[in-house]
């Protein structure tokens, strides 16, 4: 709707453009229809407005396109956490268990070495895992934030190529790139 009535406002300045280089039989200035120099640019202030407004109702959808997208990976990742949280539970549950079962089993004070080694290495172990964890964290906040940016640019992008499609340009007229 928005690109028919810019194409119509660019005939219609486009005819009054004419009228206007070519003045009818009065020689007033006034064209073939009467349109007035404030006329043609009224209409070309209304012609830039109307595609500027595309522009941004273009960008708009990609928006929105954008927005669903990410909020359907949102509602992902709250299930992955979810079942993670989950899983966590269980396995947590089935160490206080296999602990419970140990410790009834063993009299208490009667640690031996080797227990010692088991309980230190799973301290150690943990440890890793925790740094590894946090050195992931880091590199996936890097990681979103220039999937973040190449998304700004592919909207962008997108809407320089409606833009594009709009005034008719053909396929092989070079568009300045955004990044």
């Amino acid at each position: 709707m928005i690109v028919q009535a810019i194409n119509e406002m660019q005939t219609r300045q486009q005819r009054l453009l004419h009228a206007h280089h070519h003045p009818g039989a009065r020689g007033d200035g006034r064209g073939w229809r009467g349109a007035s120099a404030d006329e043609i640019a009224a209409d070309s202030e209304h012609l830039a407005l109307l595609a500027k407004e595309a522009l941004l109702v273009a960008e708009h959808g990609e928006l929105l396109s954008l927005n669903h997208d990410l909020m359907r990976k949102l509602q992902a990742e709250h299930a992955e956490i979810k079942r993670l949280r989950e899983e966590i539970q269980e396995m947590q549950t089935l160490y206080g268990y296999r602990t419970y079962s140990y410790d009834s089993s063993e009299s208490e004070g009667s640690e031996s070495d080797g227990e010692s080694d088991t309980e230190e290495d799973m301290l150690n172990w943990l440890s890793m895992v925790t740094k590894a964890n946090r050195e992931l964290q880091e590199g996936n906040r890097s990681l979103t934030q220039r999937i973040q940016e190449e998304r700004e640019a592919v909207i962008q992008m997108r809407v320089k190529l409606q833009e594009a499609q709009w005034k008719g340009y053909s396929h092989d007229t070079p568009i300045t790139p955004i990044c």
